[in-house]
């Protein structure tokens, strides 16, 4: 194996050694596939299980904090554990709510805002657990009464606690789901023309708002798709889309349009598509959420070359041939 693919991977390539490496991938098929086999193994190796072990995350709590110290957060740090210590506390091995993410806190609700290029997970008041991903804004009452309702917008996976009593209710501009008791992920952007919902385990009642549609009730392994008004069903889907709870972002055949729409809700950031042709040319893969947008463009050229330029002052990134 060429030596020059563990140090990509590890960030050992100056600028120049970078730009090399990645000419000769392009002119190499050999060398093209051995990296996209180890990019695709790299990103699989942050699911390790012990990593995924919620137990082991409280244990190593300690440690989170000594390295955030270390680091220079530890102004940041105090103030989070000011305001959501318990919350801190449940945090997975493999989940740390970004120093960049925020909780507001009144008498009636809480509300956590998740930046770009982050994602956190939380436990709510009834022990459901939540993940939302980047760009996501959830809303919660301190305490559930009689009702268990949270206002999302942006993208989320439930694992919701049994409570016969008092259904959960998701509620985003165009949906309100509710269940029981299961576990379901619900995409809800506002900049995102779809909107949906992945139910993973349960059954959960989708009700529709803006236009009268009949609720829909999903089963398990369904994913439901709301776009212009419109709803679909898929029986089939993907479950590597789930991927981005454990900070892997996952594209199987899509078209660079489409990816760059993705990229551009999760980064915070304005893609252009110079050049027409480039729209429809298909990726498949998966990509750490932490390498960041560009990264994530400059391994995904490598299969169909495009070139990147980034305008720092309009935060605007154009793809062209």
């Amino acid at each position: 194996m060429d030596l020059r693919i563990i140090k990509y991977l590890n960030r050992q390539l100056d600028h120049k050694e970078k730009e090399a490496f990645l000419r000769d991938v392009r002119r190499d098929v050999a060398l093209k596939n051995s990296l996209l086999r180890m990019i695709n193994l790299d990103a699989l190796t942050e699911l390790s299980p012990a990593f995924k072990d919620e137990k082991l995350g409280s244990g190593n709590y300690t440690n989170f904090i000594q390295r955030i110290r270390r680091e220079r957060f530890k102004q940041i740090v105090k103030r989070t554990v000011g305001v959501a210590a318990a919350i801190l506390l449940l945090i997975a091995g493999t989940w740390i709510i970004s120093y960049k993410s925020f909780i507001q806190k009144s008498d009636s609700k809480q509300e956590l805002f998740v930046q770009a290029g982050q994602h956190a997970k939380i436990i709510l008041p009834d022990g459901s657990i939540v993940w939302l991903n980047a760009n996501s804004h959830l809303i919660y009452p301190s305490i559930f009464l009689k009702e268990r309702k949270v206002k999302l917008i942006g993208e989320g996976y439930f694992k919701v606690t049994h409570d016969s009593k008092r259904p959960f209710v998701v509620s985003t501009e165009k949906m309100d789901i509710k269940d029981l008791g299961t576990e379901f992920d619900v995409q809800a952007y506002t900049k995102s023309s779809s909107n949906s919902v992945y139910l993973v385990e349960g059954k959960v009642k989708v009700d529709f708002k803006h236009f009268n549609s009949k609720s829909k009730y999903m089963k398990k392994n369904q994913q439901l798709w709301l776009e212009d008004k419109k709803v679909y069903v898929n029986d089939s889907p993907n479950p590597d889309y789930l991927l981005w709870k454990d900070g892997i972002y996952t594209f199987e055949n899509e078209t660079l349009k489409s990816i760059v729409k993705k990229l551009e809700l999760y980064f915070n950031t304005k893609i252009i598509i110079l050049d027409e042709s480039l729209k429809n040319n298909r990726y498949t893969g998966k990509f750490r959420s932490e390498d960041g947008v560009l990264e994530i463009l400059r391994i995904m050229r490598v299969a169909n070359y495009f070139s990147i330029k980034r305008n720092e002052k309009n935060n605007t990134i154009y793809i062209d041939k």
